[in-house]
């Protein structure tokens, strides 16, 4: 019986807590003009990550079909390089965006 109501009253004091968080990120996300200039910097960190995304996938399906059956292998390493570099690109930017 014990266990029982320990677990309900801090189940209630989680749910508090999450409230209270989250009621504050919101209000400091959407109510300062900080909080707004940072909402605006995810967003746009958001549809680029969305944007390079659909651009590596469509040069992956233009790759894979303009390959031939005489150099299959040249081909995928040539697009495994690619996606390297692009990752390499992205984790550049993410240093970037941690140092500023």
């Amino acid at each position: 019986m014990e266990n029982r109501n320990s677990y309900k009253s801090g189940a209630l004091w989680f749910g508090f807590a999450l409230g209270i968080t989250s009621g504050v990120a919101l209000s400091f996300l959407f109510g300062t003009k900080k909080g707004r200039k940072i909402l605006n910097q995810i967003i746009k960190l958001a549809e680029d990550v969305e944007n390079e995304g659909v651009f590596i996938f469509r040069e992956i399906t233009d790759k894979i079909k303009t390959s031939t059956e005489d150099k299959p292998k040249e081909n995928i390493k040539t697009l495994i390089d690619k996606i390297r570099s692009v990752t390499q690109e992205k984790r550049q930017t993410k240093q970037f965006i941690k140092s500023a």
